[in-house]
């Protein structure tokens, strides 16, 4: 059981799935994230109403340019509109259409609902329509999931709850924080220091 869930490429799935992962989704009471059209593949093809019933949340399509700016939890973010596929236009491109849903995001073309949550059932469904993300927006959701954040930057973080791994692509100190009651020691790598919950670490 996990207290949130990111669902990357759930594209193609069939109402038996469909209503599998919300059972464990309700009966963990856990959140969920949803990229860009899951379940939108179904066995009969294209089904806009099969992922509405996924997520929860009404959605409709008015294809456009992906990157949006966030408003609410995501407030001061914005996210799919760097790198290479900055400008991308996605066909179809879904917005939501849900006056219960609560908004967190906006497409900048258009300012059409990007990004929004709403309880369904009884787990929290979080809806992203742009397909690229970033660290800081995930790394949001996860904390206001009460999900603990090893790092707050872009590394990348590996565990089984014996080992603990941590890669950075750039040299420095990090902070990473332990959970409470957690104790460490290096194996690899060179501990600076240690306070409270809180270990900093060289990265070369």
């Amino acid at each position: 059981p996990c207290k949130a869930y990111f669902f990357a490429n759930a594209y193609r799935l069939d109402k038996a799935q469909i209503q599998s992962i919300r059972a464990r989704l309700d009966s963990e009471k856990a959140t969920a994230i949803w990229s860009y059209a899951p379940g939108y593949l179904g066995t009969n093809g294209p089904d806009l109403e099969q992922l509405q019933q996924l997520t929860g949340i009404r959605l409709a399509i008015h294809d456009g340019r992906q990157g949006s700016k966030g408003e609410g939890l995501l407030g001061g973010l914005s996210w799919g509109d760097q790198g290479t596929s900055g400008g991308l236009i996605l066909s179809p491109r879904f917005y939501v259409d849900d006056p219960a849903a609560i908004p967190l995001g906006r497409y900048q073309e258009d300012g059409l609902i990007s990004a929004a949550c709403l309880s369904t059932g009884g787990h929290r469904s979080i809806y992203l329509g742009d397909i690229v993300t970033s660290y800081e927006l995930l790394g949001q959701i996860f904390a206001s999931a009460g999900v603990h954040r090893w790092t707050c930057g872009g590394e990348v973080v590996l565990t089984d709850g014996h080992f603990l791994v941590v890669h950075s692509g750039d040299a420095g100190i990090k902070k990473i924080t332990i959970p409470h009651g957690v104790s460490v020691q290096a194996l690899t790598g060179h501990i600076i220091k240690m306070e409270g919950d809180t270990i900093y670490v060289a990265f070369k």
